[in-house]
């Protein structure tokens, strides 16, 4: 078995230096789903050729075996901290420009997806993957908020994750949700014979799975959804009535949104926060020694787990940490996948 010997590639406005070259002394990099957007911090020694860089500047991180640096993040410098020790780079990915783009327009029937890449579009941000295939008869945004927040609303009426690439393109996407057995029995123990999706390897604890923290909760409780109009029984070719009592069983709290005007867009958006919040019921954090091609959204298969059927885990977020105290370690926050 060879050790390999972690190391980190730092771009900065297309000045490509491995950490050696540009004296750096650690990497963080946190992925994870909108509303945040993923950052990363890059500290360096004061004499780094790296601290030239200013805010504004475009930075790409790699990380990996030395001579093998897999990108993992790309942005720009929001801040540059500098203190007698050091200097420490600070940035946002590449969806931060949504954060900054502000207008106001109504999309008529489109479908999700098409809004999502015109308000990525506005911003100048590329979309990797935006689905949604239903179409809203009316959504409209207005500068009040960011696209981004936006954004965020829509993923939420449909049951979809925003996420960014290696690359800093967008990808709103709904959770996968893999055929397999559901048993959840042992999160710890099934988390440590996962193998994970895209490539990666599976894990082992005490081997590449180095420490590990699993909670249950009680799910939380989730509202109905109505329909905002009565087109929702008659058919969207007749006149729409708006309904007097969209809700009328009266179970509980509910959410009337106007851009969903149809029972099945409403039951499309029950179930999504329904399995939202049964997903929520295990959550579990899981270090591992450092894998860059980890990232939220990947989709963990189980398998050979003594005693319990299977099952299948989702990431939610991923930090990865590159430094002279433990190396390069990925710590993972993951939940059920169904």
């Amino acid at each position: 078995m060879t050790l390999g010997r972690p190391s980190a590639v730092v771009t900065v406005d297309g000045r490509r230096l491995t950490s050696a070259e540009g004296a750096v002394v650690r990497v963080r990099v946190r992925l994870g789903r909108g509303p945040a957007h993923d950052d990363a911090e890059c500290v360096c020694w004061p004499s780094s050729k790296l601290t030239t860089a200013a805010p504004g500047s475009t930075l790409a991180l790699a990380l990996g075996n030395a001579g093998d640096e897999t990108d993992v993040w790309t942005g720009e410098v929001t801040g540059v901290r500098r203190a007698p020790d050091g200097v420490a780079l600070e940035g946002l990915a590449s969806s931060v420009a949504l954060s900054r783009t502000f207008l106001s327009q109504t999309f008529v029937d489109l479908s999700i997806a098409d809004v999502v890449r015109q308000l990525a579009s506005a911003a100048g941000v590329d979309v990797d993957e935006a689905s949604g295939d239903a179409t809203l008869p009316a959504y409209a945004v207005d500068d009040r908020r960011s696209a981004w927040a936006h954004l965020n609303d829509l993923a939420e009426l449909t049951g979809a994750e925003v996420t960014v690439t290696a690359a800093g393109a967008l990808k709103f996407v709904a959770p996968s949700s893999p055929s397999g057995g559901g048993g959840l029995g042992g999160l710890v123990e099934q988390v440590a014979s996962l193998v994970l999706g895209g490539g990666a390897s599976g894990l082992r604890y005490g081997a590449n799975l180095l420490g590990w923290r699993a909670t249950s909760r009680k799910a939380p409780a989730t509202a109905s959804v109505a329909a905002y109009g009565a087109a929702s029984e008659s058919g969207s070719a007749k006149w729409h009535w708006i309904r007097h009592d969209p809700d009328a069983a009266g179970r509980g709290p509910a959410r009337i949104v106007p851009a969903l005007r149809t029972r099945d867009a409403a039951e499309a958006l029950a179930g999504a926060l329904a399995a939202r919040a049964a997903r929520a019921v295990r959550r579990a954090t899981v270090v591992v020694v450092g894998d860059a091609t980890l990232r939220p959204g990947q989709t963990t298969t189980i398998a050979d787990i003594p005693g319990d059927p299977g099952g299948d885990l989702r990431l939610l977020a991923v930090e990865h940490t590159l430094d002279g105290d433990a190396g390069f370690v990925s710590r993972l926050v993951v939940e059920p996948s169904s």
